[in-house]
């Protein structure tokens, strides 16, 4: 495949590996027969695929910096990418990455260059889907199977697994779903890890009872015990990464590693897929069953306090509000309730990127057909940027990380699913806790509650000198050179989230803006 190197397509022979791949599934890249190059992603996240020009030459590589080092000349890095990341903006330029000139395949995007330097894109169709008819427990036994169809879909080939499950709802329905698929008569072993650790919505006791209810004594590790690898989680393969939770995430790929697993398995991507869309009830009122509508709306268990008048309001009323108001004022509402923000801080990049209006790909009521469920996660930018830190945590690591939660049958099956089905019995989740009764123990199925991970951070970095860890990136000196960050405002936040003014919320605003700040560094030669 195309992990360690790039291909070239130019008026001469092709140099390198270039054969059709097959990274799990989701890309593909072959020569095609008239000389030129076709590069292919999957229509839901995928595995990364970058590609530039080099003067008449188009190189592609599954890696970025395979790809960069290959380039005649190294290439700037992209200040406005830059300020995208630290900005956790979702809604910006879909094929940029963190170099200038060098981009990304989006998520079902086709790319054909030819000899001759020209290159073409288009876009995979959707596939045709149909809304499910059927009672509640019929959907559930159909989704349950699905579930286990992608996830034998995901293990397939692979010997030891490792699944990654603290006591959540999807991780526990991962972890359950591949215990009864390894103990079918297989001869693959499964590995449990769990983060361990106390605070708000404490997940201990809920992995206690699902190892009891599975026979399996999972391997539990304490957040301090990731604190070595916080460091090497700032820029990893060679791009910034912009997650608070980079240190135990390749500790756990390092732990799976060295136990022998061949993939560690998670539930990323359970809540956008499984949890569904509130605000159906409120597209209910408006076909006249607004009693009902309400009813609903008020039973529902959310995991934020939230009391019955607040859900009605928002899953109700304020839907129907904001589809009767004009799209033009709907757009400015949006735009100044973003460049609102107080951002001390921002440099002119970060300010353009908040000012920004954030679009709803789902519309006012969510998605109400199957095409506009599978719109919505296909489209996801947030699924590309999982799926590509995922590869990169791959590559630093030399251990696979696998999401069945992003197989693509399994998508297009739930997008299938009326939308209030989703909601069964009042519960966010509630078809996906119901496919898993007697399988998941009750009391772990049916919880609305969810852990704190933010205590879990702390914990992580208490050996490091705890929030003012990397204190010598906050000076700033990269993204302020390129207009991301202005040095001295963020140098004290960030000093104030050092004194704890700032609550467990500056990990995200504030220690995201480190890691690109790293990254920036690096790209610029700054010391």
């Amino acid at each position: 495949m195309l992990d360690e190197h790039a291909s070239r397509a130019s008026a001469g022979p092709f140099e390198g590996d270039l054969r059709e791949g097959r990274g799990r599934g989701r890309f593909a890249a072959a020569q095609l027969d008239d000389g030129g190059l076709l590069l292919a992603r999957g229509r839901v996240g995928g595995r990364a695929m970058y590609w530039a020009r080099d003067g008449s030459t188009l190189l592609a590589s599954t890696r970025l910096p395979a790809l960069v080092r290959a380039l005649d000349a190294r290439p700037r890095p992209d200040a406005m990418r830059l300020a995208e990341l630290a900005a956790g903006d979702l809604y910006g330029r879909p094929s940029a990455t963190s170099y200038e000139g060098v981009h990304r395949l989006v998520s079902g995007e086709l790319l054909r260059a030819r000899l001759g330097g020209s290159v073409s894109s288009s876009t995979l169709a959707p596939p045709v889907l149909s809304v499910l008819d059927g009672k509640p427990d019929e959907l559930a036994r159909a989704l349950r199977e699905e579930v286990f169809a992608a996830v034998r879909r995901t293990i397939d080939g692979l010997g030891r697994v490792a699944v990654l499950a603290g006591g959540g709802v999807d991780s526990s329905a991962l972890l359950a779903t591949v215990t009864a698929l390894v103990r079918g008569g297989t001869a693959k072993e499964v590995l449990a890890l769990s983060l361990h650790f106390a605070g708000p919505g404490d997940d201990r006791p809920y992995m206690d009872e699902l190892a009891a209810a599975l026979g399996i004594v999972p391997v539990r590790v304490a957040p301090k015990a990731f604190a070595p690898f916080v460091k090497r989680s700032l820029v990893v393969d060679g791009q910034p990464y912009a997650s608070a939770m980079g240190g135990w995430e390749i500790g756990f790929l390092e732990l799976a590693k060295e136990k022998g697993a061949d993939a560690l398995l998670g539930g990323v991507g359970g809540d956008e897929l499984f949890d569904g869309d509130p605000r159906c009830f409120a597209l209910r009122a408006l076909r006249g069953d607004v009693l009902h509508a309400a009813r609903a709306a008020a039973r529902l268990r959310v995991p934020w306090e939230s009391s019955r008048l607040q859900r009605v309001r928002e899953f109700v009323l304020r839907p129907i509000a904001v589809h009767a108001m004009p799209r033009s004022l709907r757009r400015l509402a949006r735009r100044r309730r973003v460049s609102g923000r107080a951002v001390p801080w921002a440099g002119p990049l970060f300010r353009e990127v908040l000012r920004r209006p954030l679009p709803d790909p789902a519309g006012d009521f969510g998605p109400r057909t199957p095409a506009e469920f599978f719109a919505r996660i296909s489209d996801s930018k947030w699924a590309v940027e999982v799926s590509e830190a995922q590869c990169s945590l791959d590559a630093e690591v030399g251990c696979a990380t696998r999401t069945p939660f992003h197989d693509e049958a399994l998508v297009s099956f739930v997008a299938r699913l009326p939308p209030e089905s989703f909601l069964e019995g009042g519960y966010l989740r509630g078809l996906f806790r119901e496919a898993f009764a007697g399988l998941v123990p009750d009391r772990v199925r049916m919880r609305t509650d969810k852990a704190d991970f933010e205590t879990a951070i702390e914990e992580m970095h208490a050996p490091l000198g705890g929030r003012g860890a990397f204190a010598e990136l906050a000076s700033m000196r990269a993204l302020e050179q390129l207009g991301v960050v202005k040095s001295k405002p963020y140098r004290a936040s960030f000093e104030a989230f050092v004194r704890g003014e700032i609550g467990h919320e500056g990990w995200h605003s504030l220690w995201s803006l480190l890691s690109v700040e790293a990254f920036a560094q690096q790209a610029l030669g700054v010391t």
